[in-house]
């Protein structure tokens, strides 16, 4: 069933929103797209961190690394094209925007305060064995990606570092492409911030 337009912007952000918080929902990862130094266009997995919509104010969050490509991609050219795909509803959007680069201020520590256990192992945090010796404990099993709001959560202490080279990757959302494809029907709409998201057809 097509979701109808009036309904297409809740909808759209809501989506974004659970995908923050929830790792095995479909918009948990999305797809970014920069443009390289040669040009050329770049594209990576990323996991969404968190989605707020205000009136026109829209933003998405995404954590990396500061020594990582795309930092310098995307100090050279602040946007980014990101992707996100729900199979079982058949919705597939784009999102246009502009990127602001977090590092070393309020914003990135207010993040880093929130990581959990697992982004910690992707910023290659390992734990130790009681007689100190240098082989990292394998993780016993995938790591959860959600963000716990409660930092005693937190089981140890991150390295100064990873806190040092910590990066939030801010993109304000301009527009959103909708596409939602049954066997049936589909329908395309376009949502612009400066509309208020209202979804027009496209």
């Amino acid at each position: 069933m097509l979701v109808p337009f009036d309904h297409i912007p809740d909808f759209a952000w809501a989506a974004l929103k659970r995908g923050a918080d929830d790792p095995t929902h479909p918009m948990h990862l999305l797809t970014m797209a920069t443009v390289g130094p040669d040009g050329r266009p770049s594209a990576r997995l990323m996991t969404n961190r968190g989605a707020d919509q205000t009136g026109p104010i829209a933003r998405l969050w995404f954590h990396t690394d500061s020594h990582t490509p795309k930092v310098g991609e995307l100090h050279t050219s602040p946007f980014a094209c990101l992707t996100a795909w729900d199979a079982a509803g058949g919705i597939h959007l784009r999102l246009h925007g502009r990127v602001t680069i977090h590092q070393h201020d309020e914003c990135s520590r207010r993040h880093w305060e929130q990581l959990s256990s697992a982004a910690r192992w992707l910023y290659s945090a390992t734990d130790r064995p009681a007689d100190n010796s240098p082989v990292p404990i394998a993780a016993p099993e995938p790591p959860d990606l959600r963000l716990p709001r409660d930092k005693r959560q937190l089981p140890h202490k991150l390295t100064a570092r990873e806190r040092d080279r910590f990066v939030v990757i801010e993109v304000r959302v301009e527009t959103i492409d909708w596409l939602q494809a049954t066997q049936a029907e589909q329908r395309r709409a376009v949502l612009r911030a400066d509309e208020r998201w209202i979804a027009q057809p496209a």
